[in-house]
């Protein structure tokens, strides 16, 4: 009877995974943290997932208010509301820069295998990806 060798599980090699959840932030986080077993994989995929969210939300809820605050100044002034429209687009160049330059190093650092745990987000992240995935 011929050995077999060590059974590998189905599924992507976790670099792989971790770097595929964050480039596909959100949407990439949700798939890998529900196809793939390994702990730390679970994690980032978690991780990113909630990354998503959680930037979607800031960038619907800045909108929000940013909309009603030049509707409300416009009224008033139309110079005061270009200038709340010129802030406005500042403000969402540095987020989306920002959000840009963290999705690279969190690409990077997941496909190194380094557990990388983010402010708040992070701890939802070990909790949802099980016991041990530190």
């Amino acid at each position: 009877m011929a050995q077999q060798g060590p059974v590998q599980e189905a599924g992507l090699e976790p670099p792989v995974a971790n770097l595929l959840s964050y480039l596909f932030l959100g949407l990439g986080g949700l798939i890998v943290f529900l196809t793939q077993k390994h702990r730390e994989v679970r994690f980032h995929g978690a991780q990113s997932l909630l990354l998503g969210v959680t930037l979607a939300v800031l960038y619907i809820g800045l909108s929000i208010i940013f909309a009603i605050l030049t509707s409300v100044i416009s009224v008033s002034s139309v110079g005061a509301a270009l200038a709340i429209s010129g802030i406005t687009t500042i403000i969402f160049l540095v987020l989306v820069l920002g959000a840009f330059i963290l999705q690279i190093y969190m690409c990077v650092q997941g496909y190194q295998m380094r557990h990388v745990k983010l402010p708040v987000i992070g701890d939802f992240a070990e909790k949802w990806a099980g016991p041990g995935a530190v």
